[in-house]
């Protein structure tokens, strides 16, 4: 009979050391609850984060990135200005100015062949002229800082001005160095456009 106590006691024991030690108190359980509604909202994806919040993150993450957009957005409110009407205006006037100013050499102290000769590399360089204008119409129309537009439109000017000087069959030597400056210029000046992007 003592034993079958013991047992029983020993039994009661073990029972007792298996039971949960977690609390199931019901206003800790309350508390955890609201607190999981009063949570804060999760912070959004980069994608659907407004424009400041993105311009944030990039200049914390990327500092040199964050400085190039923001020269980007300089050039980009520099870049407003229309120039296109300047770059076709400005043209016409550099060629009626150059064949107001200057008067073409008199044809009958020159070779016929040497006169084709001119209007020949006349023509080549207007054709020159033409497609540097096309490309400075397409360049023009996007954003551009000022030192490059003033840049393209001085070149574009310059090359302008020698074709008629050639065309005139008028200063040869200095239309030459005006044409090829002009043009040095712009490539010059269009490498380093692209670099600075």
């Amino acid at each position: 009979m003592a034993s079958h106590s013991g047992e029983s006691v020993l039994w009661r024991d073990t029972t007792r050391q298996r039971q949960p030690t977690s609390s199931t108190n019901p206003a800790v359980t309350t508390v955890d609850f609201m607190e999981s509604l009063t949570r804060p909202p999760m912070t959004p994806p980069a994608s659907t984060r407004s424009a400041p919040g993105r311009d944030a993150s990039a200049h914390a993450v990327f500092p040199g990135k964050s400085a190039a957009v923001a020269r980007a957005r300089t050039g980009a409110a520099v870049g407003r200005v229309s120039y296109r009407p300047v770059l076709v205006i400005g043209m016409l006037l550099v060629a009626a100015t150059v064949v107001v100013a200057t008067s073409p050499a008199p044809v009958a102290m020159m070779d016929a062949s040497y006169i084709r000769l001119m209007r020949g590399m006349a023509m080549i360089k207007a054709l020159l002229v033409v497609i540097a204008a096309a490309v400075l119409w397409w360049r023009l129309a996007r954003p551009v800082p000022r030192r490059f537009a003033a840049g393209y439109l001085l070149g574009a000017w310059l090359m302008v001005a020698a074709s008629v000087l050639i065309w005139q069959r008028s200063a040869i030597g200095a239309a030459a160095i005006l044409f090829h400056t002009g043009e040095l210029s712009l490539l010059f000046l269009a490498w380093r456009d692209t670099r600075s992007r």
